[in-house]
């Protein structure tokens, strides 16, 4: 029996401990976040030739037609646009140079086309899905003689596009294109995003509700970006809550590749820099947005810089990051001393270990009592 009444009294004390413990307050809390995306457009060119029937319809270009001195053969050249806005150039090569009078007067180049070096120059930008004409016809010398009947002659043709952003063309110089590097183009199908113009936020409604965004990617806005880009945009932290909030942000790396490495990223509250850098770096303790009483905001800026050195292995990249904020009543904070001055987010629980310490040592000292009692009452029985 004795042993019972042992039993029966640790067990309440332990209760008494556990119940104890569990009054301790679970401070109020909320946190969304926040997925951007980054993509990098493309430049894709496709020239195609054709000839008209004699219902004047464009139909395929035969290339072993045999032509007679003074004819004019159709031979319609098209550059259509695939991807971003571009600017396209054109060379003409003839394969027989053993022909006399094979030059660029044969050919019935059509408008807004300039001659610089060995190129034709399109003067006006292509946009994405236009197509443009370079040729009309060729004109075969009517000087032509019997001579030239076995003779073969080609041309051929060469397009080069160079994206419309961050780039004009200098058509007065002898190099309108500045030496420009011609890449060989990425040539998957591409669809260009829309570019929006959405108005992102961040608000603590109070209640049920906490921390609410407006908008599942703040990058949204800019849609497919190219070298020698720069954007902003912005977010708007509020507080909606009758008392006042303790709104902190930071970011975390959630990609691994190249482009992510290569783009600079500057993130600003107000007129303070938060972070300023490449866009594989993070602000990994939570930064004090400001405590905000009801009806406050702040203005959260970042603007992104693509380089303009970006080269085609990067066409049609993507990469993300994500941004997170936490949203805390500084009375709470206050209380359980979660948040330093620096704004860096503890995790609200640390005066748990001292709590069960002293729970254990309360809890040794009771069973040392309880055991002294019950023995001192066995030794009177």
């Amino acid at each position: 029996m004795p042993n019972r009444k042992l039993v029966t009294k640790m067990a309440a004390f332990l209760s008494a401990v556990i119940v104890g413990m569990g009054t301790v307050p679970v401070y109020a809390r909320s946190e969304v976040s926040v997925i951007n995306h980054v993509g990098i457009g493309n430049v894709n060119i496709e020239l195609t030739k054709s000839s008209l029937n004699d219902q004047g319809e464009k139909v395929s270009f035969d290339d072993e037609q045999v032509v007679v001195p003074g004819q004019t053969v159709d031979e319609i050249v098209e550059v259509s646009n695939l991807a971003n806005d571009a600017w396209i150039r054109m060379k003409v090569t003839f394969e027989d140079s053993t022909i006399d009078q094979l030059d660029d007067s044969l050919l019935g180049i059509s408008d807004n086309w300039i001659k610089r070096g060995e190129y034709y120059y399109y003067t006006k930008p292509v946009e994405r899905g236009d197509t443009t004409e370079f040729m009309k016809d060729v004109k075969i010398p009517s000087t032509w003689d019997e001579s030239l009947s076995d003779k073969k002659m080609e041309l051929h043709f060469t397009a080069d596009a160079v994206q419309v952003k961050n780039f004009t063309p200098d058509f007065d110089s002898d190099d309108p294109w500045f030496g420009t590097l011609i890449e060989k183009s990425v040539t998957d199908e591409y669809v260009i995003p829309n570019t929006k113009n959405d108005l992102f936020s961040v608000s603590y409604e109070g209640g049920a509700e906490g921390l609410v965004k407006v908008g599942d990617d703040f990058f949204s806005n800019w849609g497919d970006l190219m070298p020698g880009d720069v954007v902003s945009d912005t977010v708007t932290v509020a507080n909606k809550y009758a008392k006042s909030v303790s709104i902190y942000f930071r970011t975390e790396t959630i990609a691994q590749d190249k482009l992510l490495k290569e783009l600079n990223l500057q993130i600003k509250c107000d007129d303070t820099v938060l972070y300023d850098g490449s866009m594989d770096g993070e602000v990994k303790n939570k930064v004090l947005l400001g405590t905000l009483k009801n009806g406050e905001t702040k203005k959260l800026t970042y603007t992104l810089t693509v380089p303009s050195w970006l080269n085609n292995p990067y066409a049609m990249s993507k990469t993300e990051t994500k941004w997170i904020f936490t949203a805390v009543l500084p009375d709470d904070a206050k209380n359980t001393g979660s948040y330093t001055g620096t704004g860096i987010v503890k995790t609200g629980d640390s005066g748990l270990p001292f709590l069960i310490a002293a729970a254990g040592v309360i809890f040794s000292a009771g069973l040392i009592f309880v055991l002294m009692k019950e023995r001192k009452k066995n030794e009177e029985v």
